[in-house]
């Protein structure tokens, strides 16, 4: 159950975060408008050589000429016919004229001390305000008006307004809506031909990234002042909105021009550095100091950079623009028609990209090499955010970021569990393994823990069967407990010296040991580290006879038996307990050849298979044996020395070599006076002279190759 829950858990939470992050926390909004703030940064919009937007600044220059902000309204009056005069198509105005001019003369008499004929005087004045209306009666002006959101605010001039767009069912469009509008005088909003709202909605950091498009108050829809400029400067139809077949807004649409917005008609703006190429001071443009250039056949916006009046807002690429240039890059992205949009398709699409390339690398992770998960995650982690600026630079701003951590969490989490997994394999390989391989060879198979699995393969190994000879007498002389602690005297020493060696322990059958070379790893020559090993052993086993005689304990004979050929290795049993084994002929040839051990006299009986692999070794040949269950002959030696051979160990060899020839020669005489002349294999003499005397009386048949067929294991 565990096992299971935990194959699921990095699924389960990639799809928990895809969740969340379509759910928008604030904390991956921040993370998102960030994402879009680099590629902004990285990609900003290039200054167009002509800036099709004059900015008549209300600059530091201005009101240290013209006095403090605002100015009288025939100042304004004058700045208007200025503007227009040096070639202006279209005029907006970035600020609002909220309430009379106070400095005008009618409102000045009220406060000044004067007589009350000269005040009479001064009321039958022309207002300024009035001067101001006239200026811009006739003209494409563009009022501006602020928006307010306060619950509480009620503007004072709350007079009808006629709803900028048109289309059937305008209400159901998703646009924010606001509780107030502060509107400019009467009389001036009667005379200019068009109004249009200035204010931003940042967002959570007051960043500016983006701005409604369309507002609604009360039952009416209106466009800002940007849009509302540049329909004065085109002379543009009405607007409308664009739909798309669900009836969500998509766009906004005047004459040739066609803004993308999202849903609640927001829009954002691609920026670019701010610059002041296109501005020019209010002061200037009422001296006539203005080069023609910046005027002739410009839309003009009249705005301030001066930090006291507190216009100035941060956007993706700086802390610090005047509001008045959002109005203008507004305008620059219509012209150029180079937009930023996120239609409702891409945050699906998103999801549904990290959905899939998540489950890649999951799968990946399960199924892959660790070089190769590693370089399809670094593939996966390079290609998304490549994926993302390309898009920003078709238009599009696509989440690149959140994928990417999202996938970083669950590559993490299923690397760490996969690795968690590895070491729990790895910590039962160690178990499974520390009894039979030596440490050196545990932590090699611990590396690879996919191979502790039900099954196996055929490879060539080298075999070994090592046995007590009349182990059963030999226990008859103990109690349970001193068996116990004899045997394990004896089989720690033999298993070191076979660990030692790099050979693997297949099993304890009572005192008998089996082991194998060349698995679960390659040993490279394993049937000579098999010789060198069993040569190991038998010294052990003499000094174990000395250590016991002193203690008046009994001495012991071994036999062993050692082959080499291909067999079946790996773990073998049922799904709930299994065993690492060895299974095949050639398991049963090398326990025949243990069997062989005591009938020949010897320890040690090995295969012509080890001996043709070992040929810096001496063997002494001891037969050719058709064993039970066999039909072909083997040829069977003695394992002598692995170094250089004793004058008489050589002689021995030389010796039986001769004689079993002669005897597979038919010669029996010269085998019997051979075997007569060994020194150290009685037995195997003895057994050699009792079949040749039997082959005088019975010869054998012309076929035979010298083969003895043992009937018995």
């Amino acid at each position: 159950m565990l096992r299971f829950f935990t194959k699921l858990l990095p699924w389960a939470i990639l799809l928990a975060l895809v969740v969340v992050w379509h759910m928008q926390p604030t904390v991956l909004q921040v993370v998102q408008l960030k994402t879009f703030d680099t590629y902004q940064n990285l990609w900003p919009r290039d200054v167009p050589q002509d800036v099709p937007v004059t900015v008549i600044n209300i600059d530091e220059k201005s009101l240290h000429t013209l006095g403090q902000w605002p100015w009288p309204r025939t100042v304004m009056a004058e700045l208007v016919e200025q503007i227009f005069n040096q070639g202006v198509t279209a005029l907006a105005f970035d600020a609002v004229f909220a309430e009379p001019d106070r400095t005008s003369p009618e409102l000045a008499a009220e406060h000044w001390p004067l007589p009350d004929e000269d005040k009479a005087k001064l009321a039958h004045l022309p207002r300024h305000d009035e001067q101001f209306t006239e200026a811009l009666a006739g003209k494409p002006v563009v009022l501006g008006y602020a928006l307010d959101n306060a619950p509480h605010l009620q503007p004072e001039n709350d007079f009808d307004l006629f709803s900028d767009v048109t289309g059937a069912d305008l209400l159901s469009l998703g646009v924010p809506r606001v509780n107030a509008l502060v509107r400019n005088l009467p009389e001036l909003e009667d005379n200019a031909p068009a109004l249009g709202w200035f204010g931003y909605i940042p967002d959570q950091d007051n960043i500016v990234r983006r701005l409604p498009l369309l507002i609604r108050y009360q039952d009416a829809v209106f466009a800002p002042l940007a849009i509302k400029l540049l329909r004065a400067h085109s002379r543009t139809p009405t607007l409308k909105p664009v739909r798309d077949n669900f009836g969500n807004m998509i766009g906004l649409s005047f004459g040739e021009y066609t803004v993308p917005t999202e849903a609640d008609g927001s829009y954002w703006v691609h920026f670019r550095k701010h610059t002041k190429l296109n501005y020019v001071s209010a002061a200037d443009v009422l001296t006539g100091k203005v080069p023609p250039e910046k005027m002739q056949g410009k839309m003009a916006i009249v705005g301030t950079s001066a930090e006291g009046l507190l216009d100035l807002r941060a956007t993706p690429l700086q802390a610090k623009v005047p509001g008045v240039d959002i109005h203008v890059q507004i305008i620059e992205n219509i012209l150029e028609n180079r937009f930023l949009q996120r239609p409702e398709w891409l945050p699906w699409a998103e999801h549904g990209a990290t959905l899939v390339l998540g489950a890649i690398l999951l799968l990946a992770v399960a199924f892959l090499s660790a070089s190769l998960t590693s370089v399809l995650a670094a593939i996966i982690f390079i290609t998304m955010p490549a994926a993302g600026a390309f898009a920003f630079q078709q238009g599009f701003l696509a989440d690149a970021f959140i994928p990417v951590g999202i996938l970083l969490v669950v590559f993490a989490m299923e690397t760490v569990l996969k690795y968690a997994k590895e070491e729990r394999e790895r910590k039962a390989v160690r178990g499974a393994f520390s009894h039979y391989l030596s440490p050196d060879m545990v932590r090699l198979v611990s590396k690879n823990p996919e191979q502790l699995q039900l099954g196996g393969e055929q490879r060539e190994l080298t075999i070994l069967f090592c046995d007590i000879r009349s182990f059963t007498t030999l226990s008859e002389g103990f109690t349970p407990q001193e068996l116990t602690a004899f045997i394990n005297e004896y089989l720690t020493p033999m298993t070191d010296i076979i660990l030692q060696h790099n050979g693997t322990i297949d099993k304890y059958m009572g005192d008998a040991i089996m082991a194998f070379w060349n698995a679960p790893l390659d040993v490279p020559h394993h049937p000579r580290q098999a010789c060198i090993a069993v040569l190991a052993m038998l010294e052990c086993l003499a000094e174990l006879n000395t250590m016991w005689a002193a203690r008046s304990m009994p001495a012991i004979r071994i036999g062993i038996g050692l082959h080499t050929g291909l067999a079946t290795v790996g773990n073998m049993g049922s799904e709930q307990r299994f065993d690492y084994t060895v299974m095949g002929d050639a398991v049963n040839l090398s326990s025949r050849l243990e069997g062989l051990c005591k009938p020949y006299g010897v320890q040690v009986a090995v295969s012509e298979y080890v001996k043709a692999l070992v040929p810096d070794g001496t063997f002494l040949p001891l037969d050719k044996v058709i064993v039970k269950g066999k039909t072909e002959p083997v040829d069977v030696f003695e394992l002598v020395t692995m170094d250089e051979p004793t004058p008489e160990e050589r002689q021995e060899v030389e010796l039986i070599t001769q004689a079993v020839e002669a005897y597979r020669n038919r010669q029996w005489d010269e085998a019997e006076e051979a075997f007569n002349q060994t020194k150290s294999h009685d037995l195997l003499a003895e057994l050699y002279r009792k079949r040749i005397a039997d082959y005088r009386k019975n010869p054998p048949p012309e076929n035979w190759r010298g083969a003895w067929e043992r009937r018995s294991k």
